[in-house]
């Protein structure tokens, strides 16, 4: 079923273009995120995914094109994501620890931060592992940590560039269905760079098909499968549909 409610974009996207030297990445592109609403991101690698959710954050340079993160035309903070969890974390510090320091780069409230650690800590079920450090957890616990310490932070949009790409498989998909499970408390908005199809249906309700270098974009698509979802949704006659017209646009560069 469509949504009926009043359309807000939280983020616009307008010709953006970008180029490394004489070399075009990113050709004129333009899209929007609304509020409470994952939208993914899928293309072949090195068509500039990366670069473009760089340019998003302020990151990278854009070298043409329009983009606000927004709302009521209100400044929102963004939370970033990266595939790899030992990009944004300070490995002497245990997981507790980690969330405090983003904490204190917002706040000195001592009993603000306390509350705010234990209760992100619980949500994500890691308050047994508060003290570890990183390298005592596995791959999708420490990703999760990672989650935790930006879901603490209560931003107004999500950056995700394939958060969950990195850890093994079964790790994948706990951790998938963690972060929606949050993310069904806050609805915060949410762009997604994904390359699986299956991660792509479960999650989004917007689907962005990016084409080979230069990169532009082949089609916007809307996501049928209500929420609230489960992995069973995965079997349903609406997933496979929605499958089928993903792989028309992508076969030869998705696995």
């Amino acid at each position: 079923m469509p949504r009926t409610y009043f359309c807000q974009f939280m983020l616009k996207v307008n010709n953006l273009t970008k180029y490394f030297g004489n070399q075009l990445i990113l050709d004129n592109l333009s899209f929007t995120v609304e509020d409470s609403e994952i939208v993914a991101l899928v293309g072949p690698n090195g068509c500039g995914k990366t670069t473009l959710i760089k340019i998003i954050a302020g990151l990278e340079e854009k070298n043409q094109g329009v983009i606000n993160i927004d709302k009521a035309n209100k400044k929102i903070t963004t939370g970033l994501i990266f595939q790899n969890y030992r990009d944004q974390i300070l490995p002497w510090k245990t997981v507790a620890q980690n969330i405090n320091f983003s904490l204190s780069l917002h706040t000195e409230n001592w009993l603000e931060k306390r509350y705010k650690i234990n209760s992100i800590l619980r949500q994500t079920q890691l308050y047994p592992y508060r003290y570890k450090y990183f390298y005592e957890l596995s791959g999708g616990m420490a990703q999760l940590a990672v989650f935790a310490k930006t879901i603490a932070l209560n931003p107004g949009f999500y950056l995700f560039d394939e958060p969950f790409s990195a850890i093994d498989y079964h790790s994948s998909l706990k951790l998938q269905k963690q972060f929606l499970d949050l993310w069904e408390k806050t609805k915060t908005p949410t762009l997604l760079v994904t390359h699986n199809i299956d991660e792509t249906i479960f999650l989004a309700d917007k689907i962005i098909i990016l084409s080979n270098l230069p990169t532009k974009i082949i089609s916007i698509i809307n996501n049928p499968i209500p929420r609230p979802r489960d992995f069973s949704c995965l079997g349903s006659n609406q997933a496979h549909e929605l499958k089928k017209q993903i792989l028309s646009y992508t076969t030869g560069f998705l696995v």
